[in-house]
C-alpha cells in the first residue's frame, strides 16, 4: 500500500479566506476569514464588481486569484491573454487608522486608458504590516 503525502493535512485544512457572491449586489462578494478561536468564517470585507460589461467569470476568477494570494499560495491562473488586459491596484489612503483598507483595482487595454474595474474592502489590520 503505497504512502500517504505529508501534504494531506494541509490540503484539507480550512482556507484563513473564503469568498461567496453577495445576496444582495448581483456584482459583488463577501469576502469571510477564519478567524483564530472562531469555529464560523466571519465577514471581513466586499469586492464590489464597478466594470458591469466584463464576463462575470473572469471578474469571479480575479477574485478567486486575489483570494489564493490571501492564504499564501501563489498557483493564481493568468487572466492577461483572456482579457486583453493589464490590472493595477491602487491603496486608498485611510482618513481613519479605524477605517478599513480599501483598493481600487483598475485595468488597462489596448487602448492605453486605465478604468476602474473593482473595487476590495478589506477588515482593518488584514493587510497592514
Amino acid at each position: 500500500m503505497a504512502s500517504m503525502s505529508m501534504n494531506f493535512n494541509q490540503n484539507s485544512e480550512k482556507s484563513r479566506f473564503i469568498y461567496k457572491p453577495s445576496p444582495v449586489n448581483k456584482l459583488a462578494f463577501q469576502i469571510f476569514e477564519n478567524k483564530i478561536g472562531y469555529e464560523d468564517y466571519t465577514p471581513v470585507g466586499n469586492y464590489i464588481i464597478l466594470d458591469s460589461d466584463e464576463t462575470p467569470s473572469i471578474s469571479e476568477q480575479k477574485l478567486m486569484n486575489l483570494i489564493t494570494l490571501m492564504n499564501g499560495r501563489s498557483s493564481t491562473v493568468p487572466l492577461g491573454d483572456k482579457t486583453g488586459s493589464t490590472l493595477y491596484y491602487q491603496v486608498m489612503k485611510k482618513k481613519l487608522d479605524s477605517d478599513p483598507t480599501k483598493i481600487i483595482f483598475r485595468t488597462r487595454g489596448k487602448q492605453g486608458v486605465s478604468t476602474e474595474n473593482a473595487i476590495l474592502e478589506i477588515e482593518r489590520g488584514i493587510f497592514d504590516a
